[in-house]
């Protein structure tokens, strides 16, 4: 897969013709995932590159002023899953007001066809793209012959009889079901961060963490803890998870069965699986600690489960 930072980068990469789709495509979920299934069978049907365009910041960062959603995949961790999906590029648009601001036909026109030399566009039936969102179906459907381009729109993917969306993802992952939003992402979440200093509490109970600084985009669970890996040195680490109350100090920290290595100062990703209970309150350290021991007890039986 190659990944490009702009359209114009791209474009003798697709000179011969592309099929493409369009979007922010936060989380890569199980819709996404058939959106991308559909445009690689399409390009291989058709002797076309399959091209993704997405961007960077997530465009409600720069439209949008109160309604800016967490992010369920940096740019960084998306790019990781589409490697995944069998594409041939990858573009990562930076999006500006003045991107936000290009109508649909410009963005058509100039971008999709000219840039990208579009033949096949691959949406879902709900996308739309442009200025005021004016690039949705109907207006691909009505402009389809005129420009020489093949639209295929598909119906959202359902979980439970609703529509799986980045945004329902987003609410079961800080206020509702773990489970849900992980089903509805078809595959596990990933937190990459930094590992810093922490206070040294889990130590000085028995069960040290490391503390890791998540991007101010990314989402944050709900509080609690979390039966989770890591990927350490090629190998998977398994683990309990803590996310502290964001009302009081923020805390994410892993606690890492049978390792005691040093990671400060290095990157790394958490992936949680399963959440195990929400935060409690404690009357003392030895009440915390007998605590943590049934949920290390607990995790590792899930694990050895699976």
């Amino acid at each position: 897969m190659q990944v490009f930072s702009s359209i114009e980068s791209a474009a003798a990469f697709v000179h011969d013709g592309s099929a493409v789709t369009i979007g922010s495509f936060d989380g890569i979920h199980i819709g996404h995932q058939s959106i991308l299934a559909e445009l690689s069978a399409c390009a291989r049907e058709n002797g076309l590159k399959s091209v993704l365009v997405t961007f960077d910041p997530h465009p409600q960062q720069i439209v949008s002023t109160t309604d800016i959603p967490p992010l369920l995949t940096t740019t960084t961790e998306k790019l990781r899953l589409l490697e995944e999906q069998k594409l041939d590029a990858v573009v990562v648009m930076d999006f500006t007001r003045e991107v936000a601001a290009v109508s649909a036909r410009d963005f058509l026109e100039k971008y999709l066809l000219e840039g990208l030399a579009c033949r096949f566009l691959v949406i879902g039936s709900n996308h739309a793209f442009g200025h005021r969102r004016e690039g949705n179906a109907d207006f691909l459907r009505a402009n389809a012959e005129r420009y020489g381009y093949h639209l295929r729109t598909l119906d959202p993917i359902l979980f439970r009889d609703r529509p799986v969306s980045s945004m329902r993802i987003r609410r079961e992952i800080t206020t509702g079901d773990f489970g849900a939003a992980l089903a509805m992402l078809g595959h596990d979440l990933e937190f990459e961060g930094a590992v810093v200093h922490g206070k040294g509490l889990g130590k000085r109970l028995g069960f040290p963490t490391i503390n890791i600084t998540l991007s101010a985009e990314k989402i944050v669970p709900a509080p609690g803890v979390y039966a989770a890996y890591n990927i350490i040195d090629s190998r998977r680490r398994y683990g309990m998870m803590y996310v502290g109350d964001q009302k009081q100090k923020f805390a994410f920290e892993v606690n890492l069965f049978d390792f005691d290595g040093d990671l400060y100062g290095d990157t790394v990703s958490v992936f949680p699986t399963a959440f195990v209970r929400g935060s409690m309150q404690f009357a003392d350290s030895g009440a915390l600690a007998k605590q943590i021991a049934h949920d290390e007890v607990t995790i590792r039986e899930m694990f050895n489960t699976r």
